[in-house]
């Protein structure tokens, strides 16, 4: 059976145990003097649990009603693994939701274990080609958090019926709440109600003054006490979270994939944020989505920039499509990078179509290519070529401007274009970054969009507008200060979301200066290249231009 580790025995120098089945919540009551034990305590439970399930078959959701200096090494967690272990929710709203979202996941859960006549999740998990991950919610500070009764309903749900789909609380309760005169009576005689339900169902600690169990085998913690129980895990908890990082990290070394892209953007608290792009990751292609004067060109450049650093011409070509009258993109215009540079106006709106359709028929071509090496992907393409081809980006500024004013026939044919290679570019190194103050207008079929795993969400005025980047129910970028954005990679779920303060760029022309300086544009990319922006340019390479696309360029 399964123990965790409440202390230590003083008499026999060796650990606390007991048992935990994952069958009920865990329940620890404090009051203000007992907090600092109950939180470490509490984080000592959450390490252990992860570490018996094992990365990615197990998650923590962390809530505080009030921001404390508790939690640190779960905090420390979530970031340093880029929330693969789990993240914290910071404000009420997103604590709400996920309860919503927690209780819908119950019935799709109940479903699926009936349609596999599992009796629980550890039964279906054990019999199970994909694994469901056993989430846990460790919450402290109800009272100051929820003023709603539902939202009570929708935790003693999860407390009833959670465990056997593999949905946990981890609940911190603080006794004084149910005296406290400063909340509101409905609100203490619902909280009343709700513990008074939930204890008889949950293990765990009462942390005031001398520690007793909470539906612990009195055997059991008797013979604990006999033997000198110490309860606390002092830096156990750091060395937990050490493991589990060092988990991740072999994980990611042990994994033949990685990212062609992994470049900072920011900071994530106080530690550095990526973009990700690429096998390890899943994401292939990333919507940007801000209202002006956020950060989003800086982002941009920033993204754009790190990609060149990191890669000379003969890995990565970049065909850049400006419709804000060429102020994005045009000091790229003499890097060698630049397979083509766009800034349409709407009379030239066909020039860009063609742009798009060159663009695209990169995959075909590359597709033709993987087939006389019988192979299936760009990287394994280049393992055997004796001419490995370059990973080719599309970045668009504006995107919305392939939609607005066009009629059915351009909109359908954009739309067509898009698709192709939202749907087929991964596998042939073909990607895309959309970016535009607002995807109200982009009009993305349901199936394409969710092929951008990737999103990156600054400051939007509605939430109609943050809803139509992220999806249903995520409007987190509603209140962002400027040059903050939040990052998602899976599809806009809300529960991914995280906050990044991004980097500036003010060593941008030197950078591009030396990029420039060490990749050179060819002569036919000056020729083409040096022409007015304000008007549409032509395609940068004579290869391209001609429709040869059938060599890597």
């Amino acid at each position: 059976m399964p123990q965790l580790r409440i202390g230590s025995l003083g008499q026999l120098q060796h650990p606390a145990l007991v048992p935990y089945e994952n069958r009920s919540p865990w329940l620890l009551a404090y009051d203000a003097a007992s907090l600092p034990l109950a939180a470490e305590v509490g984080e000592g439970v959450a390490l252990q649990l992860l570490q018996q399930y094992g990365l990615d078959h197990a998650r923590v959701a962390l809530f505080e009603a009030i921001p404390s200096p508790h939690f640190t090494q779960l905090k420390r967690l979530f970031a340093a693994s880029e929330q693969r272990w789990g993240e914290q929710l910071f404000t009420a709203k997103d604590c709400l939701k996920r309860l919503t979202d927690l209780e819908e996941l119950v019935h799709r859960r109940f479903a699926l274990l009936a349609q596999a006549g599992a009796a629980d999740i550890l039964t279906y998990n054990a019999n199970a080609a994909r694994a469901e991950p056993i989430l846990y919610l460790l919450l402290n500070g109800l009272g100051n958090a929820i003023a709603e009764p539902q939202p009570l309903q929708q935790l003693e749900t999860l407390c009833r019926q959670g465990a056997a789909v593999g949905i946990i609380p981890l609940l911190l309760h603080n006794t004084q709440e149910q005296t406290d005169l400063q909340l509101p009576d409905a609100r203490r005689k619902a909280l009343q109600s709700f513990w008074q339900t939930v204890y008889p169902q949950s293990v765990g600690l009462d942390m005031r003054g001398q520690v007793q169990p909470l539906n612990i085998p009195s055997e059991l913690w008797r013979l604990l006490q006999r033997f000198g129980l110490q309860v606390g895990v002092g830096q156990l908890s750091k060395s937990w979270a050490g493991n589990l990082l060092a988990a991740t990290q072999q994980a990611q070394d042990n994994n033949g994939e990685s990212d062609f892209l992994h470049s900072r953007i920011g900071l994530a608290g106080a530690n550095p944020a990526y973009f990700s792009m690429g096998e390890k990751s899943d994401a292939y292609h990333a919507l940007i989505g801000g209202a002006t004067r956020t950060g989003k060109t800086t982002l941009l450049n920033n993204l754009i920039l790190n990609a060149c650093e990191a890669y000379s011409p003969q890995h990565l070509q970049l065909t850049l499509m400006d419709f804000k009258d060429g102020v994005s993109f045009w000091e790229y215009a003499d890097l060698g990078h630049v397979a083509a540079l766009y800034a349409p106006t709407e009379a030239d709106f066909p020039a860009a179509l063609q742009c798009l359709a060159q663009f695209e028929q990169q995959i075909s071509t590359r597709y033709a290519q993987f087939r006389t090496e019988r192979v299936a992907r760009l990287a394994d393409y280049n393992n055997v070529s004796a001419q490995p081809l370059p990973r080719c980006l599309l970045v668009v500024d504006e995107v919305q401007s392939l939609f607005e004013g066009r009629d059915y026939q351009q909109k359908s044919e954009v739309k067509r274009i898009l698709s192709n290679i939202a749907k087929k570019g991964a596998a042939a190194g073909v990607h895309m970054i959309l970016s535009t103050q607002s995807f109200q207008n982009v009009e993305l079929e349901g199936d394409v969009k969710d092929q951008f795993h990737l999103r990156i969400g600054l400051r939007h005025a509605s939430a109609i507008g943050c809803r139509a980047l992220m999806g249903r129910d995520n409007d987190a970028m509603l209140n962002l200060e400027r040059f903050t954005a939040i990052y998602n990679s899976h599809q806009g779920e809300s529960q991914h979301n995280r906050l990044v303060a991004l980097d500036g760029l003010p060593d941008f022309h030197a950078r591009l200066d030396n990029l420039k300086a060490q990749y050179p544009a060819t002569a036919c990319h000056q020729s083409s290249l040096n022409e007015p922006l304000a008007q549409t340019t032509p395609v940068a390479t004579s290869k391209f231009a001609d429709g040869d696309v059938s060599e890597p360029w």
